[in-house]
């Protein structure tokens, strides 16, 4: 698995493709399948970080697993994605929240990504539109999938990559990677690639929180880790007497890394965009779905430890 383990790695250190301990990935060896424990990161992947379940576990009772895992034989909680990771054919599976596809996502631009992603050789993708992550996600997937689909593109919430081997995730990734590069240039979808190159002023920042706080929600990660408690402290430690920022030196300055990778990906949205108004957001009941979904606390558990549901 250690091939695996340094992809996920490497793609667990960079914010474009995973943020906090958000995404998950499996690998089915013989009759097992291997995923990602839940309120893991992916830049801690190791065997210590994987629940395994038997592939013909019914989905009824992988989705009960993934949710009361302490009344099951796992010795870890697994992903409350594993049921989606077990109908899909493929021996590697990796679910991302990819920052350039989310971008597209949220400005309406998916149908414009598959052209690009079809010219680039990546036939056998589909698109699902939202549905609240766990066994409605997966339900959604079966319906529009077929087992061997090579690339999900799920509206608002991410990519899921599919392969044989580690080498056709990369190849598919990198596919994916210029493709969404390309339709963010065409469309006029920032300046940047990457949430790395980008930095903004104090004042910038602090509107993004007030964005946020308004409730206007893009997608689930930010539904569980940005509420009230977690963006009202950051406030007063945005150094207000430096020209601009990354979202790097704001880490350094809260060491809240999962929350304000999070935010980063929030703030690369909003500032790529051309008008807020325009924006396809989560509606109140998917919201509520999340926020009161037991895997959901349960995450938001892992990544503080005072909350309490």
């Amino acid at each position: 698995m250690e091939k695996l383990f340094s992809l996920v790695r490497n793609l667990g250190s960079n914010i474009n493709y995973v943020q906090g301990i958000g995404g998950n990935y499996s690998v089915k060896i013989d009759n097992s399948i291997f995923i990602k424990a839940s309120g893991t990161r992916f830049s801690d992947a190791s065997v210590d970080s994987l629940a395994k379940c038997a592939l013909g576990t019914p989905r009824n009772a992988q989705h009960d697993a993934s949710q009361n895992y302490n009344k099951t034989s796992f010795s870890k909680k697994p992903s409350m994605e594993l049921p989606f990771h077990a109908y899909l054919s493929s021996k590697y599976v990796l679910h991302l929240h990819h920052a350039q596809f989310l971008l597209l996502s949220i400005h309406s631009a998916t149908e414009r990504l598959i052209h690009e992603l079809k010219k680039s050789g990546i036939l056998d993708l589909a698109i699902v539109p939202y549905s609240t992550p766990g066994i409605k996600l997966f339900q959604n997937i079966e319906d529009i999938a077929s087992t061997d689909t090579s690339l999900l593109l799920l509206e608002n919430h991410g990519v899921v990559i599919c392969s044989s081997s580690i080498s056709g995730i990369n190849s598919i990734l990198l596919r994916l990677d210029e493709s969404c590069a390309k339709c963010c240039t065409l469309l006029g979808l920032g300046t940047h690639c990457s949430i790395h190159d980008v930095t903004y002023s104090p004042a910038e920042i602090l509107r993004y929180i007030e964005y946020l706080s308004s409730e206007i929600y893009l997608f689930p990660d930010q539904a569980v880790v940005l509420d009230h408690e977690r963006l009202s402290p950051l406030v007063s430690k945005i150094p207000m007497n430096r020209e601009s920022l990354s979202f790097y030196d704001l880490m350094s300055i809260s060491g809240d890394t999962n929350t304000l990778e999070v935010l980063a990906l929030s703030a690369y949205i909003f500032s790529s965009s051309h008008s807020l108004s325009n924006l396809a957001t989560l509606k109140s009941h998917h919201v509520a779905d999340i926020i009161n979904h037991p895997s959901e606390q349960f995450r938001k558990s892992q990544l503080f430890p005072t909350f309490t549901s």
